[in-house]
């Protein structure tokens, strides 16, 4: 970015003087220097990672006969720990907030309930609100 100077003659008028820049003498910007990312990032770790005992199995949710068959079908035998968490307290009705990585049935957790009860009392309705952050794109 380039500013003047002012500069008061004797005669006390103001004039200004050569242009300045703040990009040092030759005007090509500040000087940059090479930051290696090794600053930043650490080294991956192995973690050890815990196996999850699931408390069900998809057969012991009491849920419309519709559902049981399609998940049979599909062959689901074991919930993820999302499911197995969640599930049963959304069967009674609970508020839940479910956190868990991507890839990890978070929608099934959340729709085995939702669509029980709407294949249970014809009345009801069910309204779902999911932010996503998964962008589609031409070449996915």
């Amino acid at each position: 970015m380039a500013y003047q100077t002012k500069h008061r003659s004797a005669s006390g008028r103001a004039s200004f003087g050569a242009k300045r820049s703040f990009r040092g003498s030759r005007g090509r910007g500040p000087r940059k220097e090479n930051i290696h990312p090794s600053k930043f990032i650490k080294p991956a770790c192995i973690l050890t990672q815990e196996t999850y005992q699931a408390q069900h199995a998809f057969c012991d949710f009491r849920v419309h006969s519709i559902l049981e068959k399609n998940i049979i079908e599909r062959g689901f035998d074991f919930p993820s720990p999302i499911q197995d968490q969640t599930i049963p307290l959304a069967m009674k009705g609970k508020d839940i907030i479910g956190i868990a990585n991507t890839g990890t049935g978070k929608t099934l957790a959340f729709a085995i309930p939702v669509l029980h009860q709407l294949l249970m009392d014809r009345r009801s309705h069910a309204l779902v609100v999911a932010p996503t952050q998964k962008i589609s794109t031409a070449d996915s």
